[in-house]
């Protein structure tokens, strides 16, 4: 508790006229654990959190709601707790959690954290576990977020109440956060099945269009070949034929 109310004043700093404090002790963003624990709820989740023996650096609760065990989730959680081990007993000294603000690296027991890269939709970490491990990203979790390990797939746990955590293997890793909503998936693809239609569409009524004029145009009219076929001398206009009078005189002649 001491962690969240250990202030230093900062000197120096005259972006505004009130006071500014620094905790020097906060979490950094994204930081590696030894194990972790499951609970089923978030109520079980803060009780646990309570009862004196938790702290960030010792473990991570993974909270699994009962609607996503059919989904596999509780026994990924349960696999994992399994594989990492208990958590050690409250007498035994865990290293703090440290964060080097110049190169956004955060170190624990497990290994080191780098943030490389972070945006609105994506955040991409750099870890180097000494040890099979679990990684917590203190952002906020939601539906939607997904993780990949090395470009591998991984599941995103609901960890420590909040935030958001997946397993870390052994050695060097390169780990990405990447917001992907159902909702926005779905009317992607709605729109674009939409678009499609529209497109296929436009370019069938302008082919039938064309083919009509077309055909249109060979066809002659009726009757049009009667009145070619039953022409008559009647029907030629006269031709009128100008002699001259030097031609009649020599005709006469």
């Amino acid at each position: 508790r001491r962690r969240h109310t250990r202030y230093i004043s900062v000197t120096g700093v005259q972006t505004c006229a009130l006071p500014i404090y620094e905790n020097p002790s906060a979490l950094p963003r994204a930081f590696l654990v030894p194990t972790v624990v499951t609970m089923d709820a978030a109520e079980e989740s803060l009780q646990r959190m309570a009862r004196g023996d938790w702290s960030p650096e010792r473990m991570a609760i993974l909270e699994v709601d009962p609607a996503d065990v059919d989904a596999g989730l509780g026994s990924a959680a349960a696999s994992l707790a399994k594989r990492l081990g208990p958590p050690a007993p409250p007498s035994d000294p865990v290293a703090p959690i440290t964060f080097d603000l110049a190169t956004r690296r955060a170190t624990s027991r497990p290994g080191t954290v780098t943030l490389t890269s972070l945006a609105p939709e994506t955040v991409t970490l750099d870890v180097d576990a000494k040890e099979t491990a679990f990684l917590v990203l203190t952002d906020l979790y939601y539906p939607g977020w997904r993780a990949t390990v090395d470009g591998v797939a991984t599941t995103v746990f609901r960890a420590d109440y909040l935030f958001r955590g997946v397993e870390v293997p052994l050695g060097k890793h390169r780990v990405e956060f990447t917001y992907r909503s159902r909702s926005f998936q779905l009317g992607l693809a709605i729109t674009i099945f939409g678009a499609t239609a529209l497109v296929v569409g436009l370019v069938l009524v302008g082919a039938f269009t064309v083919i009509r004029v077309r055909g249109g145009r060979r066809r002659s009219p009726s009757g049009a070949s009667d009145q070619d076929s039953g022409s008559s001398g009647a029907d030629l206009l006269p031709v009128e034929v100008r002699v001259t009078d030097a031609a009649v005189e020599r005709i006469g002649d």
